[in-house]
């Protein structure tokens, strides 16, 4: 009788904590969709470094920015990124995700004022507007897309 009874205990037990975190996830995705249904921001991983050069926004919501290494313009530096365990030779540009599901409005804010922009590929017909330090375009579909800031392709 006792084993039954410990069963059913923590079976209920169980049972209480998946209700539980079904809830808690329920409510954490309705709280990451409820201002705008047609796209969904992932908020940053606890810890992850963020950019502090670049915001972005999507449809007025922050979008976060996360730091990637990539290799520097300088090709004398470039041939010396693969120097293991050092990133010294290496260059930081910065990237943000999100999801869509019909045209929104993206504006990147720069550190400094914004003299030209080109945004890549240039197939995708997609023209940025400039107001000093804020980029601004429309994107219709789910795309990878690059800007290339006051003609620097690396820091972007």
């Amino acid at each position: 009788m006792k084993n039954s009874s410990r069963f059913v205990l923590q079976r209920s037990i169980l049972s209480g904590c998946i209700l539980t975190m079904a809830q808690s996830a329920l409510m954490l995705a309705a709280s990451c969709v409820a201002a705008d249904e047609s796209i969904h921001v992932y908020p940053a991983p606890v810890g992850e470094l963020l950019s502090t050069d670049f915001t972005v926004t999507v449809n007025q919501r922050d979008v976060p920015v996360y730091i990637a290494t990539v290799a520097t313009a300088d090709p004398v530096r470039r041939l010396k990124i693969f120097t293991p365990n050092d990133t010294s030779y290496a260059d930081h540009t910065s990237f943000a995700s999100f999801d869509m599901q019909s045209n929104v409005a993206v504006t990147v804010t720069c550190p400094k004022s914004v003299n030209s922009v080109k945004l890549l590929p240039s197939s995708s017909g997609i023209t940025p507007v400039i107001s000093g330090n804020h980029i601004t375009f429309t994107i219709s579909k789910p795309q990878q897309l690059a800007l290339e800031v006051n003609n620097d392709w690396v820091h972007c």
